[in-house]
């Protein structure tokens, strides 16, 4: 019975044998070629059902992880990791839409400026799809591409601007005139493939080329290849009268170089009073 006397309780069988129970020394336990890991340092001298929590815990980590694909792993090893793994960020990291046409395409202010090429847009599309580009990433090079070409079309208009001006000066009340029949010579001699090139090149837009087009239309017009314009101020009376000299010079010259210089001035005379149709105008001799 208990000592009423002095208060004292008697341990019980059970709470005696947990005191005395000694504990696992389960550090001892581990193997010799992993005991010098550092992994151990922060359990050291913990309990085993401290250790034996943590390692549950650790692996439900494990059952968890994503285990990323080697470096040298092959692309279709990649792809493939890709579908079946980055689904499981959806929400948490960015990443690509299922397909490209899951993304959302805002083209710059300056397309219409630029020529914008659809084709092209739907395979840089496809590529940044392939290529893993998030939304974000793929606004970001549409933005900068507008604002690049937006300063390639301010260039070019500055280019426009700064030849007009300069063949103004040059040419005056003649400006409309001359550049018009440049550009019906360009329109003439020139291929497709040839007036793109032109175009793109920027050559199109230097005074010296454009120059050089009026010279060569004037040439091909007094060779009667391509119908002429009269000159600026030259009435149509002012060329019936060069022709009528002319016929009069022919009239009295015998010598054949002569004649055919002639002869060639009066068909370019008649392109430029008729256009086209001057062809059958022009009199034999």
């Amino acid at each position: 019975m208990p000592d009423e006397t002095s208060g004292s309780v008697a341990e019980s069988p059970a709470n005696t044998a947990a005191a005395e129970a000694p504990s696992v020394d389960w550090a001892s336990h581990i193997p010799q070629d992993i005991a010098g890991e550092k992994l151990w340092e922060p359990i050291k001298g913990k309990p085993l059902g401290d250790v034996l929590k943590g390692y549950a815990e650790a692996q439900k980590y494990i059952g968890g992880a994503v285990k990323l694909p080697p470096k040298d792993a092959k692309p279709e090893d990649v792809a493939k990791w890709k579908a079946e793994n980055l689904a499981k960020f959806s929400g948490l990291l960015p990443g690509p839409p299922p397909d490209p046409t899951g993304y959302k395409v805002t083209r710059p202010e300056t397309a219409a400026d630029l020529g914008w090429d659809e084709t092209a847009e739907k395979d840089f599309v496809a590529g940044a799809h392939k290529a893993g580009f998030t939304q974000d990433q793929l606004d970001f090079v549409f933005n900068w591409y507008g604002q690049f070409g937006a300063k390639g079309v301010k260039d070019v208009a500055g280019e426009i601007a700064s030849a007009t001006s300069a063949l103004q000066q040059d040419w005056g009340g003649n400006y409309e005139t001359f550049v018009g029949r440049a550009q019906r010579f360009a329109d003439t001699a020139f291929s497709e493939e040839t007036k793109t090139l032109i175009r793109e090149s920027g050559i199109g837009r230097q005074p010296s080329f454009i120059k050089d087009l009026l010279e060569l239309a004037g040439q091909h017009v007094e060779a009667g290849i391509m119908p002429g314009t009269p000159e600026p101020g030259q009435s149509v009376e002012e060329i019936d009268k060069l022709i009528a000299e002319i016929n009069q010079e022919l009239v009295k010259s015998n010598n054949d170089a002569r004649v055919k210089e002639l002869t060639d001035r009066k068909h370019a005379l008649y392109q430029r009073k008729l256009g086209k149709d001057g062809l059958k105008k022009v009199m034999k001799v």
